[in-house]
């Protein structure tokens, strides 16, 4: 599973190496959140600025994409006992990204036409 961490208005993802996967749903959030203005950036994040970012009210959410679960919310983290936990924000991205690549997956929407494929 890739994480994602919204600071701000800007969603923040690991880049690629031997433990973190490329693979394809992590790959169509990053398209999907571009696409949608949504800006990302692929670098290493720390645990001091999630705390940092959490005390100032500026992370907003954090969620997990993998194939098993398209994305999935998490609602906090924990470091060194101590509990960092997340408001629900009715304007998630996690929720409007996940919207969005299902819509693609059932062929409810034009966009992203060039990524669906008719299978017989």
């Amino acid at each position: 599973m890739n994480l994602f961490f919204r600071i701000n208005n800007t969603l923040i993802t690991s880049p690629t190496s031997d433990s973190i996967l490329d693979g394809i749903t992590r790959k169509s959030i990053i398209e999907i959140a571009k696409n949608m203005g949504i800006g990302v950036d692929e670098r290493p994040i720390s645990v001091n600025e999630l705390v940092d970012s959490h005390k100032t009210g500026a992370l907003k959410e954090i969620f997990g994409t993998g194939t098993a679960v398209t994305i999935l919310p998490i609602n906090g983290f924990g470091f060194r006992d101590n509990k960092y936990k997340l408001e629900n924000i009715p304007s998630s991205y996690s929720n409007l990204l996940k919207k969005t690549i299902h819509e693609i997956q059932f062929g409810e929407t034009s966009n992203f036409y060039d990524w669906q494929f008719k299978v017989n």
